[in-house]
């Protein structure tokens, strides 16, 4: 039994203790009242200050409180539960300069806070993701990369996605070959470094790798080819990163010397629908066919391209053109072989989202005319993408993306049954009775469908780990139909071909990091991972011809039948190791080495090794650099190595089918292999400097790279005993390319209603031989000490000198590609709603052969002056008497009117002239119509664009940029190619 005094003692306790839980109870709910009511809320839209285009994406936090959120799809941003008091508030957003404000919270109230940031020409705090193990700042990368973000594909005038880079990016060098509509383009990043295998750069998109040259249509007809590159949405894409050389594609390996570029198409941000429709109409024009040496006024019709209501012949004893007022036969009623393209497409797309689900959705139609009737093409497409994040740091994307696209081609370039060719000839052509209209019974189609497909798992269950797995397909179907019908004058009883096309391309790419910081002020990133990629071709040709009759055929209505088929599938796979260490987040070293194997490689060989090293360094956040002028300065370096696989079966010994005598089944050598066969390996050093200056309103870039190609592929000829006298490639040659890519940028005028911003960009580039193993020389007169892709022909070699005769001897002529580009570039924006940007681009430093120069100068006579430059000195050489060499002595012409123009003394090097041209790429004004204007739409803009409206050049040819051999081949030539036509769109975006 207790005693009483020891129960009271007890109660007591119990009753302080009961009364003390209360106290502390009641305190917590009045500090928990106390709390709520000293919150409230920050809310506002984040704009880009130019154009006042809302910013999707940004990231909006308070200062030191650990709150924040992104802007929703329409820029909006809502930040709940700020403590009432005097807070910073930032905006950021990659690729523009963060902006603090300081506000007051009131609690319980809503303060309204917008963010107006700009765009930084030199963003060293963005992420990017090419060339690196994962994402990295720019200013932990020792090599140079270059981005073009859909803010520039806004501005412009594009009809396909080698328009957007064209003239915006240093060391890219894109070509359109010609004038037809749906034509793929040539990309060079850094000139060439291959003397073999090719010098397309890699093109991934959302991760997968996809074709990265030309549909391998039988194209011999049309002169013309399509690409999947081509076929990808413009107004799909977010941004794009293009790094051009093995310094910083070593992770990348094999098939990457020629650099990387890479496409990423828009996601979905948190906030309702946000849909965004756009309609382009517009026209392309074809300009006059002329050039410096046959002027207007004596080729009034455009070699008849332009006109073909009349003629001309030239009087000898008069000394002048005279005009023969003739409809040429087969002329359209317009009275040219040209007419107006007129296009229109449409685009529709809808992003939005929550909080762990959104998504982008698009769609387009496009229907476009070429410049000659029937050409054109229509093309259609959609595009899915989702990311959806079911748990904390697991982030899960899909994205889907089918295009189809049908060009109508007219037969063209080095094709007897070419258009241009059979006009620019006259009646030396070869359509019966000069009638030309007859080569577009030749009926030439291409049907591609494309399919793209990605799932990309990321997870970071921690800020220590992180882990990418992208898993996808490439695949594209084209169906080439080429039907010359009965009764075409080539082949009277027709004949079909038909090519069916199928690839595809699977990639399996997994990389994984572990950051950590050993001690203070050292960061470190150790990345590892590896690639899987493999490419199957399926290929059937079928030809057939003489037909029983007209009327629609199909291959086998023929008798005589002639059927190929083609499988190839080439495998290849590699890892990686990377460690990036950091040091007080100024210096950055980091070293990697890549291990590569290829189907393609001989047995004997085994793997490639691909190391790499870089440094950067961020000099401007030193405490000893001067502050000032300069705010950022960032020095960089890097040194990397990548490859260039060969070709499939290259390292096989390989039999084909032959008859011997009497018909008799044989097999005779096709190719002896190679079993120690391997890669071309390129090793590049590069190195630089990015600076800012005077707030942002200076920047410039400045890069410096050495390439050296070591063991390049070169085909070597099999001695006598080894049975076949087919070349064998082998690892023996070395070729160097070096160049500079330069970039100013400067903001001359900003203030609250007017931002002027001018670029100048400036690349070089050059190569040489070095050594080419047991050989003197290859094709094309390449030689060591040359640089790799020349034109080597005969030329004039006592130019200027009268009565005697021209002498002609081989030589090199002039490098092939060009040694120096220059872009131009200027933005002015008023009032924040009117915009005009201009963007142009020059080549310089190469030669081109003139094709139509030298054949119509072999078929031009005084009635028929198809290269009007000759026809007076033709004339001036059939008026006087007596042989060739009386002519010589006697004519008074030079010896450099006689080799050009008279036929037995020229050759194709003496019409091999300097390319170098300036063209305006892009131009276009853009008008935001005011809000109040549009009050059910957030935003409604119009633009006016146009697209090579003028061009500088001395070049005498039909186009500068001209190319007949093809999108893979590096000798460029003109060759009855029309080049591209100029292009004005009239748009309207609306956003709602």
């Amino acid at each position: 039994m207790s005693h009483p005094k020891f129960v009271d003692a007890s109660r007591r306790r119990f009753r302080c203790g009961l009364a003390g839980l209360m106290a502390l109870a009641l305190a917590v709910v009045v500090a928990t009242d106390v709390t709520a009511q000293g919150t409230g809320t920050v809310t506002g839209i984040v704009r880009d200050a130019v154009n006042r285009n809302p910013l999707p994406g940004a990231q909006v936090s308070v200062e030191g409180a650990g709150l924040g959120g992104l802007a929703n799809n329409v820029g909006r941003f809502l930040i709940l539960s700020v403590p009432a008091g005097q807070h910073t508030i930032q905006a950021q957003l990659i690729g523009y300069r963060s902006v603090s404000l300081s506000v007051t919270v009131t609690a319980d109230e809503t303060i309204t806070v917008d963010f107006d940031l700009r765009q930084e020409a030199l963003s060293l705090e963005g992420v990017v993701v090419t060339g690196t193990a994962g994402q990295a700042r720019r200013r932990e990368i020792g090599n140079q990369i270059s981005q073009v973000t859909s803010q520039d594909i806004e501005l412009a005038a594009v009809t396909d996605i080698g328009d957007i880079l064209q003239g915006r990016t240093t060391g890219v060098q894109i070509n359109d070959f010609g004038g037809q509509v749906g034509q793929a383009s040539q990309i060079r990043l850094r000139g060439n470094s291959s003397l073999t295998q090719g010098n397309n750069p890699l093109i991934y998109v959302d991760g997968i790798r996809i074709k990265n040259n030309e549909l391998e249509e039988d194209d011999d007809e049309a002169g013309a080819s399509s690409s999947v590159f081509d076929m990808i949405n413009p107004n799909d894409i977010e941004r794009i990163e293009v790094v051009k050389g093995p310094a910083a594609t070593t992770l990348y390996g094999t098939e990457a010397a020629g650099g990387v570029i890479q496409i990423f198409t828009k996601r979905g941000t948190a906030g309702a629908p946000a849909w965004t429709f756009s309609a382009d109409a517009g026209l392309h024009s074809m300009p006059y066919i002329g050039n410096s040496l046959n002027p207007k006024s004596i080729n009034p019709t455009g070699f008849q391209m332009n006109d073909c209501t009349r003629s001309q012949r030239f009087n000898a004893q008069t000394m002048q053109f005279e005009i023969i007022n003739e409809r040429e036969p087969g002329c359209p009623d317009n009275g040219s072989w040209f007419r107006k393209g007129y296009f229109q497409r449409y685009n529709v797309s809808v992003r939005g989202g929550g909080e762990n689900v959104n998504y982008f959705v698009s769609g387009r139609w496009e229907n476009e005319d070429g410049v000659v009737d029937p050409q054109g093409q229509e093309s259609y497409g959609v595009r899915g993408n989702v990311a959806f994040t079911p748990l904390q740091g697991l982030n899960i994307s899909l994205n889907n993306n089918y295009q189809h696209r049908k060009v109508t081609w007219i037969p063209d370039g080095n094709n007897a049954s070419g258009l241009t060719l059979n006009v620019l000839r006259g009646t030396a052509g070869y359509t019966p009775g000069n009638d030309d209209s007859l080569v577009l019974q030749n009926d030439l189609f291409s049907d591609v469908d494309l399919f793209q497909t990605a799932a990309t798992v990321a997870w970071a269950p921690n800020t220590m780990w992180d882990h990418r797995l992208t898993v996808g397909m490439d695949y594209s179907l084209a169906d080439f139909i080429d039907w010359k019908p009965w009764g075409f004058y080539e082949d009277p009883t027709a004949n079909r071909e038909n090519d069916e096309l199928k690839e595809r391309n699977l990639t399996f790419d997994y990389s994984g990091s572990i950051n950590y910081s050993p001690i203070s002020d050292i960061s470190s990133r150790f990345s590892f991972g590896g690639q899987l990629y493999e490419e199957f071709t399926y290929r059937l040709n079928a030809f057939d011809e003489q037909f029983a009759g007209p009327g629609e055929a199909l291959i086998g209505d023929g008798t005589n039948r002639d059927v190929g088929e083609d499988r190839l599938r080439v495998r290849s796979g590699g890892f990686f190791l990377q460690e990036a260490v950091g040091f007080k987040d100024k210096l950055f070293l980091t070293a990697g080495v890549r291990w590569d194997g290829f189907s393609t490689f001989g047995e004997g060989f085994g793997l490639a090794t691909y190391p790499k090293f870089s440094a950067s360094y961020m000099l401007s956040d030193e405490s000893f650099f001067p502050t000032g002028i300069v705010e950022q300065l960032k020095l960089r370096a890097a040194w990397g190595q990548s490859g260039k696989a060969p070709g499939a079966f290259e390292a096989e010994k390989l039999w084909e089918a032959a008859d011997a005598d009497e018909q008799v089944p044989a097999v005779i050598i096709d190719n002896l292999g190679n079993p120690d066969l391997g890669p071309e390996k390129s090793t590049e050093i590069e190195w630089g400097f990015d600076l800012s200056a005077l707030d942002g309103r200076v920047t410039l870039e400045f890069t410096k790279y050495d390439q050296t190609t070591k063991d390049a592929l070169i085909g070597v000829s099999g001695t006598p005993s080894s049975g076949t006298d087919n070349t064998v490639l082998r690892n023996l040659g070395e070729v160097k390319n070096w160049g500079t890519e330069s970039a100013l940028n400067l903001v001359p005028w900003r203030s609250e209603n007017v931002e002027w911003s001018v670029g100048v960009q400036w690349s070089t580039n050059d190569s040489e031989i070095t050594d080419l193993g047991p050989l003197e020389q290859l094709d094309g007169g390449r030689q060591v000490g040359r640089p790799l892709y020349i034109q080597y022909d005969d030329v004039l070699t006592n130019p200027g000198e009268y009565g005697v005769a021209p002498i002609l001897a081989d030589t090199m002529i002039g490098r092939l590609f060009p040694t120096d580009i220059v872009n131009l570039r200027t933005r002015v924006t008023l009032w924040q709603s009117l915009t005009l940007d201009v963007v142009g681009e020059g080549q310089y430093g190469m030669v081109r052969p003139v094709g139509p120069a030298y054949q119509n100068m072999r078929r031009t006579s005084l009635t028929n002056p198809v290269w009007p430059y000759c026809a007076p000195i033709l004339a001036q050489w059939q008026a006087t008497p007596g042989p060739n060499s009386n002519r010589i002595a006697n004519s008074g012409l030079s010896t450099d009117q006689i080799s050009q123009c008279i036929q037995q003394y020229s050759d194709q090097g003496v019409w091999t002239t300097a390319a170098d041209f300036f063209k305006l790429r892009s131009a276009t004004i853009s008008w935001r119509l005011p809000e109040s204007w549009v009050p059910r739409a957030r935003s409604v803009q119009l633009s006016l664009q146009g697209k090579n409206l003028f061009k500088i050049t001395d070049y005498y040819g039909l186009d500068p940029e001209g190319q007949d051999n093809g999108f893979e081949d590096s000798t460029p030539n003109d060759y009855y190619t029309f080049g591209q036509p100029r292009t004005f769109i009239f748009g309207v975006t609306v956003n709602f």
